[in-house]
């Protein structure tokens, strides 16, 4: 299992720590033993996605915008299927991209084939 969205109690601007994963682990361990849902033996991980987590939806761009990440596209793009640098949001179906060089770029997000923050220090 991964946490990854705010739920009730969570602080979203901290993101998921290891207290949240194992306080989750605990409390879903507790409710499968009682209920009995899983009749044979099981092992319960809980994870966060990860400081280079994947961006996946239009609002994994607009909920990290302001922060690095590198993104592959299935085709070229202005010559180009490879960009890195900052997340600035998302316009229509559109993310909205500025470059390691400063140049700003829209990115379609039908053309993204994979994309994941950058660790940043």
């Amino acid at each position: 299992m991964v946490l990854d969205r705010p739920w009730p109690g969570a602080d979203a601007e901290r993101g998921v720590t290891l207290h949240d994963c194992e306080r989750v682990s605990h409390e879903l361990s507790t409710v499968l033993d009682v209920e009995d849902l899983l009749p044979d033996r099981y092992t319960l991980e809980v994870s966060s996605p990860g400081l280079d987590r994947p961006l996946r939806h239009a609002d994994d761009y607009r909920r990290f915008a302001g922060r690095r990440a590198k993104v592959v596209l299935t085709e070229p793009l202005n010559r180009q299927t490879a960009y890195a640098g900052r997340l600035r949001g998302i316009d229509g179906e559109d993310v909205l991209f500025e470059s390691e060089g400063g140049k700003p770029v829209r990115l379609p997000l039908r053309l993204i084939s994979r994309a994941r923050l950058d660790v940043e220090f």
